[in-house]
């Protein structure tokens, strides 16, 4: 389910999006840092549960594949 995959990683952009304009708008340095860290973290979280709640069982199996096959670095 191709429609999973594009919202999850369309949440994930907007956290991006809305992490570095948080960082380059705030004035305060400590807290520029503090909201462009924090927002996008926040957005990766939201975006893996709404994937997790609207993939079926099938692409759920196939990103666990893809994740065990090729981990993180």
């Amino acid at each position: 389910m191709a429609t999973a995959q594009l919202i999850r990683f369309s949440i994930a952009f907007g956290g991006m999006i809305a992490g570095l304009t948080a960082f380059l708008v705030i004035p305060i340095p400590w807290l520029a840092v503090t909201a462009g860290v924090l927002i996008p973290l926040m957005d990766f979280a939201v975006a893996e549960f709404v994937f997790r709640r609207i993939a079926d069982r099938e692409t759920l199996r196939r990103d666990l594949e893809d994740r065990v096959r090729n981990p993180p670095p």
